[in-house]
């Protein structure tokens, strides 16, 4: 396999009269690596904009200048930030969202953001729709979507009614608390993890639910679709602002963090001719624009997918797509640029992995002694690899990983 499949997309890149800079906000994780990793590797100016000096992305030598924020969860106080940091530069900037929480504090400031600055997100209204289980059930409802059967709850005893209508495993997904939500100033700011829950019929509801539950905030109960972790795909797609072919990445989630079934370790790209058509019909039928990565899950006794969530911003393992031949960061990029047009179709590389070593070290905690569990998390994919940290042309992130690695293992921290 070449080391870059697919076109090269740096020609076009640097046939730009005035190009954009991209600024990748970063909470800490894995996806704003992949981001500036695809968007570097296409010749495009990268900034870095966040809170954590030693996230993995501030290592990546495709970072050309770092901008300091606070956390994306404090939403009023982001804004601020973010208009603040824009507001000096003259030049076109187009803001790249890493996870749900940058994703949600962009989406709340985009009517305030200045005419220079622009993001892969679709329109404001869709968007928020989509970042919010609650609101993104009713658009599922409204539109006739293909969803699993969702309950929406107010309090502990709505959910404990939903738990036993449903029976068996459910999925419980949190809106998201923030300052400007109406359960006030006081209420948690969760972590990504702490948004979706998988919960087992006898299991009770974990405390950082229950606080949630007790400040107003709502959340959704949505019936789990039995099955093996195959069943599970990932559509990863970019929909241009004109009527460009809608460009699209299938993989196929192996592994996912234990206790959080949206959290992926272990992908392996495979084409589901089924899953890009839906992905299609669906963002056809919200008229949706920009980036989009579709969770779906098989039905085993239909065989039809049903769609999980819609995220409107790049996930983990967004790197795979790119190092499969479809760099969708690079995509927006030119889209926004007017030249999507001029990328030629490509059929992604088949029997890909991208793996999370750190993320499987991190989840065994979470299995105790099961060791059979244990030791298929560590296992090695059998084939191909994209590592999350480690790549031979941007080699920073990895060493520094491995150096607070050995560290905390010398301190003796687990």
């Amino acid at each position: 396999m070449p080391a870059r499949p697919g076109p090269d997309l740096e020609p076009l890149v640097r046939s730009i009269s005035s190009p954009a800079t991209a600024i990748v906000l970063d909470s800490g994780g894995l996806s704003a690596l992949g981001i500036v990793r695809a968007l570097g590797r296409a010749g495009v100016e990268v900034w870095l904009a966040g809170a954590d000096r030693n996230s993995p992305a501030s290592r990546s030598r495709f970072v050309r200048r770092t901008l300091r924020l606070p956390l994306p969860r404090k939403v009023d106080a982001y804004h601020a930030a973010l208009l603040s940091a824009t507001d000096r530069e003259a030049r076109q900037l187009l803001l790249y969202a890493s996870n749900f929480w940058t994703a949600h504090a962009v989406a709340h400031c985009d009517p305030d953001l200045p005419t220079n600055v622009i993001h892969h997100l679709p329109a404001f209204d869709l968007a928020r729709s989509c970042l919010s289980p609650v609101r993104f059930a009713h658009l599922c409802e409204n539109r006739g979507l293909p969803a699993p059967e969702t309950r929406i709850c107010e309090d502990a005893s709505e959910v404990a009614v939903a738990r036993v209508e449903f029976g068996g495993r459910v999925i419980l997904k949190l809106e998201a608390p923030t300052e400007s939500s109406s359960a006030g100033e006081d209420a948690p700011t969760p972590a990504d993890r702490e948004l979706a829950h998988l919960l087992e019929p006898d299991r009770e509801l974990p405390h950082s639910v229950v606080i949630a539950l007790e400040r107003g905030v709502p959340c959704v109960i949505q019936r789990f679709i039995p099955g093996p972790q195959r069943s599970t795909v990932h559509v990863q797609a970019y929909r241009g602002i004109g009527d460009a072919k809608m460009r699209t990445f299938v993989g196929q989630w192996l592994r996912t963090m234990p206790g959080d079934p949206h959290r992926e370790i272990l992908v392996r790209s495979r084409w589901a001719p089924s899953a890009s058509r839906l992905t299609g019909e669906v963002l056809e039928a919200l008229d949706y624009r920009g980036f989009a990565g579709v969770e779906l899950r098989r039905h085993l006794r239909s065989g039809r997918f049903k769609v999980v969530s819609l995220r409107p911003y790049f996930g983990p393992s967004c790197g795979l797509p790119e190092r499969a031949g479809l760099n969708l960061p690079a995509l927006a990029y030119l889209d926004h640029h007017g030249l999507l047009e001029e990328v030629p179709g490509v059929m992604q590389t088949e029997g890909l992995h991208w793996w999370d070593v750190s993320g499987a070290l991190r989840g065994l905690g979470a299995l105790g002694t099961a060791w059979r569990s244990r030791v298929e998390l560590l296992a090695p994919p059998a084939g191909r690899t994209v590592f999350a940290r480690f790549s031979a042309d941007d080699p920073h992130p990895g060493v520094a990983f491995l150096r607070r690695r050995s560290g905390e293992i010398g301190s003796g921290a687990s």
